[in-house]
């Protein structure tokens, strides 16, 4: 009997084990009839517990399931014996192997991770590359109940919402981005951790059992092996009901989640893949317990799998939908939020150089010109006016015409400067640039970065914004300077 797990009052049968993980295989859909399967084996009684029932239920095993063991050289030769045996026992039933070995202490030195996760994102890139390797559309690991008991305890202690109640899903998106085709299905989520000692026990196989699995210093192990074990004293049915909070909150998220998706889509404004321009006004309008949703969603759009964000950082993202201007937040996973006027973005690159022009440094040029600006390109052309030509026709805010007789010599495209001045169209006086930049909404971060275009006399049009007065299109003009910023060709349309 592994410590910690609850004792069952039933003598085990391995038939009704099989039995019933082909019912909720078919009940949650987790393979069908055309899937192939990398079935991640670590040589434990889980792992080799799901083998086995795949084997025993999918047909054709040898053509649609294979076995992935990976060593992550934590264990000096441990892992070499672990990956022979899981070897045995997938040639033993006719499958494929797949193995490799890979440095888990540089790796997670390298990228400052602990060692467990450092461990887990190599096993799942492994797995993914097994899989695409063999062409299977799934990969199965052996989480059971116990793990799921466990996985909800100790999203609790962390600080969680609904989300982390639920705890694992039978079925989801894989866990790196890398792998989006791939979906990880957990088929032994309804079977505890003593049935699957019992099954390999029943198939005369000495699982191995994972030293580090009693190591205190992991809190997972410290939840398993003493909280739980204390809880069962005041409870003996413990397991079940933290399985059946679980199913609870599933079922509440799942109501929950339809209105924040919903919410979601009527506040989105632009969606990338690294980034989510969602509007304010349509956030803050929600009430506060929905906002949280509607960011978690939000995060999962940009992340396949959820990323350590706890209810914590939830409501640190619904603050800051309400916050000043400027105001952002660095979240797990690599993500980052930040509000300007009407808009926050999430996402890695918030505000990147695709959605705005921006310019580094002065660049003079001469029309006809064509200059590259940081994925937007600017164009300057001198035209005859046409006799009919209405100002007013003006396509867009990032085309303006300018009478080129009145430009005076060079031009130049530069960044703002501090204390910029000029007279815009329409005006008697001159006005600050970074005046004219908070009237129309620009993000503070963008500002050094925004297009300017002067002649020696001054600025003539700040892109997408403002005309200068003194180049305006009048009655008398002949000569047309076109200057239109647009995005360079392949990129996406705004």
């Amino acid at each position: 009997m592994v410590p910690g797990t609850p004792q069952s009052p039933h003598p085990f049968r391995l038939d009704q084990l099989v039995s019933q993980v082909r019912s909720f295989i078919a009940e949650a859909r987790l393979i069908g009839p055309e899937d192939r399967v990398v079935v991640g084996v670590s040589g434990g009684p889980d792992s080799l517990t799901l083998l086995y029932v795949l084997v025993s239920i999918v047909p054709d095993p040898p053509t649609r399931v294979a076995v992935g063991y990976l060593d992550h050289g934590l264990r000096g030769g441990a892992g070499a014996e672990e990956a022979a045996f899981v070897r045995r026992v997938a040639e033993g039933w006719g499958l494929t192997f797949f193995t490799d070995r890979v440095d888990t202490a540089s790796y997670r030195r390298a990228r400052g991770l602990s060692v467990e996760a450092a461990a887990r994102e190599l096993r799942y890139r492994f797995l993914g590359e097994t899989a695409r390797k063999f062409g299977a559309t799934r990969v199965a690991v052996g989480h059971t109940a116990s793990d799921q008991v466990e996985t909800v305890l100790l999203n609790i202690i962390r600080g969680t919402g609904l989300a982390g109640l639920r705890g694992m899903r039978p079925a989801g998106p894989y866990p790196l981005p890398d792998f989006g085709g791939l979906t990880l299905v957990r088929p032994l989520l309804q079977v505890f951790r003593q049935e699957t000692v019992a099954a390999c026990r029943a198939l005369g196989l000495e699982a191995r059992e994972d030293p580090s699995n009693l190591d205190r210093r992991y809190l997972r192990n410290r939840i398993r092996l003493d909280i739980l074990p204390l809880l069962r004293q005041l409870n003996p049915g413990v397991d079940g009901a933290i399985l059946r909070l679980a199913e609870a909150a599933a079922a509440d998220l799942e109501l929950i989640e339809s209105q924040a998706r919903a919410a979601l889509n009527s506040a989105l404004v632009s969606a990338s893949p690294s980034e989510l321009v969602l509007k304010r006004s349509a956030l803050n309008a929600l009430p506060e317990a929905l906002r949280a949703h509607v960011f978690r969603l939000a995060i999962l759009r940009l992340t396949p799998a959820e990323p350590a964000v706890t209810a914590y950082h939830l409501q640190r993202l619904v603050r800051l939908a309400a916050a000043k201007v400027g105001a952002s937040l660095n979240l797990p996973a690599g993500l980052k939020a930040r509000v300007d006027y009407e808009i926050m973005r999430l996402g890695r690159e918030v505000a990147g150089p695709a959605d705005f022009p921006q310019v580094q440094e002065a660049v003079r040029f001469r029309p006809p010109a064509r200059l590259r600006l940081d994925g937007w390109v600017l164009e300057a052309a001198v035209v005859p006016r046409p006799p009919d030509w209405d100002p007013r026709q003006t396509p867009d805010r990032w085309t303006a015409f300018l009478d080129f007789d009145k430009v005076m010599g060079e031009l130049e495209v530069r960044p703002w400067r501090a204390g910029d001045i000029f007279v815009p169209l329409g005006l008697a006086g001159r006005k600050k640039l970074q005046d004219l930049f908070t009237e129309a909404k620009v993000p503070r971060d963008l500002r050094g970065r925004w297009p300017v275009i002067a002649d020696q006399a001054g600025i003539v049009w700040v892109a997408g914004l403002k005309l200068a007065d003194r180049v305006k299109v009048k009655p008398e003009t002949r000569r047309l300077l076109k200057i239109r910023v647009s995005r360079e060709q392949g990129e996406s349309g705004r």
